[in-house]
């Protein structure tokens, strides 16, 4: 938990001015742990500029230059989330701009990958005149990623045994 203690004695709860410097500190203290991207290094680049419109369907082609997200068989773009109550207050959240990969036969789909991130949420607690934050995990989409369909519905086991077979021969 991370309060700021010896504050002026204020009526009205406020968010603490040096809640950077706290979070610093706590992507440092979890910085050892690899499975987390943390927060902090991808959102507090985020400018203005990341609000420019970006193409949201699905292509029929891919390009051969340009951003991963763009050349991957499973594209996607990002949105801007804004949540007042976590520090960093707006983080980017992928979305894929496929339902299949593109250049498949149909037994693929486009899959968003979830990376879990570090942020301070605010516990709507006051402490000495400001709110209390405590380190928070959120699990965010970050990517697409092309994946064999969990479920093929048109198709009996034997015929997607053989499909499969076929493909593997080619």
């Amino acid at each position: 938990m991370i309060s700021v203690s010896s504050a002026p004695n204020i009526t009205k709860c406020q968010k603490p001015a040096d809640l950077k410097v706290h979070y610093d500190r706590v992507v440092a203290a979890t910085s050892n742990n690899k499975d987390f991207l943390l927060s902090g290094y991808t959102t507090h680049s985020i400018t203005k500029s990341s609000n420019t419109v970006e193409n949201i369907t699905c292509p029929k082609e891919l390009p051969i230059s340009g951003e991963t997200r763009d050349r991957s068989i499973c594209p996607w773009y990002t949105k801007l989330i804004t949540d007042y109550h976590l520090f960093p207050s707006v983080r980017k959240e992928a979305i894929c701009r496929c339902d299949d990969c593109i250049g498949s036969d149909g037994m693929n789909s486009c899959e968003l990958v979830y990376t879990e991130m570090l942020f301070l949420n605010n516990t709507s607690v006051c402490a000495d005149g400001f709110f209390v934050y405590e380190p928070e995990t959120i699990t965010v989409p970050t990517g697409c990623v092309c994946a064999h369909k969990k479920y093929i519905p048109s198709l009996s086991d034997s015929e997607l045994f053989s499909k499969i077979r076929n493909k593997t021969k080619s």
